[in-house]
């Protein structure tokens, strides 16, 4: 690929996302391609393929970065002597990042899957309302629900049916499984949510990679990540499925777990049910490093085996992900997930702190010495980060939220940091107890000392559709869940003199 600047004039994606009308139209059949149109070009009738709708914000960014992969060899490059031409280049790639939010996407969707919060009555009720609108508007719509809504004797869909039997009930429901959203995500088009914010997070674990745009109802207790009201729904999806949508892009993590080798060879004793009180009490009063650190080469509950071990053989997690190793060698991937919120490694059950290393792009960023911490994403900013004393962050703004849970140190701030780098959480191999993890608040497990956790930023982000008639919608929900700023103002002075005082 030469290394050159490409003519936004006459580049159909760049062009189209320097107009103020731009809009994509996504065909979901045959090769399934998005059509870029504006009324300010004429190159933008070609086609540009894509394989799927979740692929708009990689591949319109990864069009442009392509000619930045040999970052030495293009800045090298007698085109870019001009450092303008650089400048113009970085300005390009903020603009089309910044379009993307602004692109009115116009999909003929024919499976819509709906995603309801079973457990309360009231999103169950309106799922059925739901359903017979969509079913009436769309003749040829077909709708995929949870087959737990079944069992539930409110739901009576055979109501629908009896009630207006030219809609076809029976062939146009059909019932979805959390295998068939994680390995064939194509097969929706549009993903709509009734409930709260849990449901929002089930939604994204449920799709792992590919996810299709989300229209959320608020019905839950706080509704920070829900956008619409449910009394309006019929408007709104007439409005998105007739005349299109604009997205909001939100962040979401990939995170690896991987676990130490030689922890694993080293382990001999299983866990027990018990705590040796006797145990513990020598432990506390142990005055010597080699003998405290023999007796906390167990297993967490404090029990006792195995031999002793000198403090020239206790491996440092530092010199096996910093050396020219692969990770391969010293340590095996477990599980993967994707996060939309947060990940949360705190001291789960054991009494003492939390010792972890924090790696960014291999090198030791430094040692933590806490209860835990709490890795956000923007749009998780306002969780658990939040009560840890993180940073507010606008989900717009592409950046990881490093925020310490209660740290013994009068100097650890929370952080934000570039989306671009790849952080790694271990537990280091002298640590006194192990640590735990959470995913957005699922699948917990254990953190042995040696394993560790690699924290990236996925390539899979979620597209909700955004609440045109509000503005700012963000800093409404800021002040209508958590009363951000709330006081009561200051008054004035009064207009006496100095006679009159």
């Amino acid at each position: 690929m030469d290394n050159k600047i490409i003519d936004q004039k006459h580049h159909p994606i760049l062009s189209a996302a320097n107009s103020s009308s731009s809009t994509i139209n996504t065909d979901f059949e045959g090769d399934n391609y998005l059509q870029f149109s504006s009324s300010s070009s004429e190159s933008l009738a070609s086609k540009t393929k894509y394989r799927n709708t979740c692929d708009i914000v990689p591949s319109l960014i990864n069009h442009q970065l392509n000619q930045l992969k040999n970052g030495t060899s293009i800045i090298n490059d007698k085109y870019y002597h001009d450092k303008g031409k650089i400048y113009d280049l970085v300005s390009t790639i903020r603009l089309v990042d910044s379009k993307l939010n602004h692109i009115t996407v116009k999909a003929k969707a024919k499976k819509i899957l709906i995603v309801t919060k079973i457990y309360d009555i009231e999103p169950v009720l309106d799922t059925l309302k739901l359903i017979r609108y969509i079913l009436r508007i769309c003749p040829k719509m077909e709708l995929y629900i949870q087959d737990e809504l079944m069992k539930i004797k409110e739901f009576n869909l055979a109501g629908i049916a009896k009630d207006d039997p030219s809609l076809h009930v029976e062939g146009r429901i059909k019932f979805w499984s959390s295998n068939c959203c994680t390995y064939n995500p194509n097969t929706f088009d549009l993903v709509i949510t009734l409930g709260g914010d849990g449901t929002i997070l089930f939604t994204s674990y449920i799709f792992q990679e590919l996810i299709p745009p989300v229209l959320s109802f608020s019905l839950g207790s706080l509704g920070f990540l829900t956008e619409f009201d449910f009394k309006d729904h019929q408007e709104i999806l007439y409005n998105v499925i007739y005349n299109g949508y604009q997205c909001s892009i939100r962040t979401r993590f990939e995170c690896t777990v991987m676990r130490s080798r030689s922890n694993r060879k080293n382990k001999i004793a299983q866990q027990s049910s018990f705590i040796d009180a006797e145990k513990v009490l020598r432990d506390e009063i142990s005055s010597t490093c080699e003998h405290h650190i023999n007796n906390n080469n167990n297993n967490n509950n404090g029990s006792y085996h195995g031999e002793k071990i000198s403090l020239t053989t206790v491996p440092e997690l530092s010199d096996e992900l910093l050396t020219e190793r692969t990770i391969d060698e010293t340590h095996f991937n477990v599980l993967s997930y994707s996060v939309f919120n947060d990940i949360v490694i705190d001291r789960g059950p054991n009494s003492t702190m939390t010792s972890l290393d924090l790696f960014s792009d291999n090198e030791l960023l430094t040692n933590i010495e806490a209860d835990g911490l709490v890795i956000a994403t923007p749009s998780g900013s306002t969780a658990y980060s939040l009560s840890a004393g993180g940073s507010l962050v606008h989900p717009d703004i592409p950046g990881i939220l490093i925020s310490p849970i209660c740290p013994h140190s009068l100097s650890f701030r929370p952080l934000v940091v570039p989306e671009s780098m790849i952080l790694r959480v271990g537990v280091p191999y002298d640590a006194r107890s192990p640590a735990w993890c959470s995913f957005d608040g699922k699948n917990r497990i254990e953190l042995e000392p040696g394993d560790f956790l690699t924290i990236t930023t996925s390539r899979f982000p979620i597209a909700f559709v955004k609440n045109m008639s509000v503005k700012n919608e963000w800093f409404k929900r800021l002040s209508d869940t958590l009363h951000w700023n709330e006081r009561k103002r200051q008054k004035p002075f009064n207009n006496l003199g100095p006679k009159e005082i």
